[in-house]
């Protein structure tokens, strides 16, 4: 598949970081392909008969502990005003990122992600599959903890998953219900 130049520009970009040839196109190209669902709130498709429904909500449970989290102890963690990151009065200074192996390019990367997430520039999200028949909910599919921000096709290919396994539940309840 040929790149535009603007994916060009991106592959480079993550090729530079360090990132495989595959995982690089794979960022570069974050928007194209997929599987062919909706992935919008509320949109619906069918798939073996039954009606699929996307549900797509913020996640207000998710949080950061995965990159870290912010402390007033400099131990081992990052100066978020020497690193460029504006502190607010009452604020904790220092970022301390969440896997202590971390080499200093992959701490800041983790600050720089806490920080967009701060900031509101990404959420956390629901992203659910609800699978009826003649409106009669049979079977739901969900992850959370979802990033807002990890491109269409991620999107659409997780929501595709989740499609499958909640006509996997509607059978097995439709099954469960002719016993």
């Amino acid at each position: 598949m040929p790149l535009t130049s603007h994916e060009r520009a991106a592959y480079r970009l993550k090729r530079r970081e360090g990132l495989s040839a595959a995982l690089a196109f794979y960022h570069a190209t974050k928007d194209k392909g997929g599987a062919d669902v909706p992935c919008e709130n509320g949109e619906a498709f069918e798939r073996e008969g039954f009606a699929l429904t996307v549900s797509i909500e913020p996640d207000t449970w998710g949080d950061l502990e995965m990159l870290g989290s912010y402390t007033s102890d400099p131990r081992g963690a990052l100066d978020r005003e020497a690193e460029g990151y504006p502190v607010g009065r009452n604020c904790h200074p220092y970022f301390l990122p969440a896997f202590p192996e971390m080499d200093r390019r992959e701490s800041r990367e983790a600050l720089a992600r806490a920080e967009a997430f701060e900031a509101g520039e990404w959420q956390m999200l629901i992203v659910s599959v609800i699978a009826s028949k003649a409106g009669i909910v049979l079977g739901t599919a969900s992850v959370s903890g979802m990033e807002s921000d990890g491109g269409e096709r991620y999107l659409r290919d997780t929501i595709d998953d989740l499609a499958t396994e909640a006509v996997a539940d509607a059978l097995a309840s439709l099954e469960a219900l002719q016993c």
